[in-house]
């Protein structure tokens, strides 16, 4: 019996090993800048973010309110007009108001007068202040 030996059962002879990366100030200063720039830029951006979602809330605030003014003009130019009193409106319905929803509710809790869409519930709790409600 022949012992031939194929290139399969050759094993390659340990050499050497390469060197290893020696320690460089660049990389590891290049590497710290990028991380620190990009959380920089994260922050900043969040910050950003935060800024303008408060003053868009605000803004949100600000219309609402000028526009609960103008509903109240409304409301005491037909409180005039029907020689002062509320129970001349007892439907509470303001006419052509379907995409609006609004109510006003006297100093009792009373409603008084409602936009078509709105329910007779309160919307929101009966207390001073903005509130989010879903409907």
């Amino acid at each position: 019996m022949s012992s031939a030996t194929t290139p399969q059962d050759q094993t390659p002879a340990p050499g050497p090993t390469p060197p290893a990366k020696p320690w460089s100030l660049r990389s590891r200063l290049l590497r710290f800048f990028l991380v620190a720039t990009a959380a920089g830029w994260i922050g900043s951006a969040l910050l950003v973010l935060s800024v303008a979602e408060r003053e868009n809330d605000a803004q949100w605030d600000d219309s609402l309110h000028r526009s609960g003014q103008l509903l109240m003009a409304i409301v005491l130019h037909e409180y005039v007009e029907n020689r002062g009193s509320l129970d001349a409106m007892e439907s509470g319905l303001l006419p052509d108001a379907q995409d609006f929803i609004m109510q006003i509710f006297d100093s009792t809790g009373r409603l008084r007068i409602r936009s078509g869409a709105a329910p007779v519930t309160p919307l929101a709790p009966l207390r001073p202040g903005f509130y989010d409600v879903e409907l």
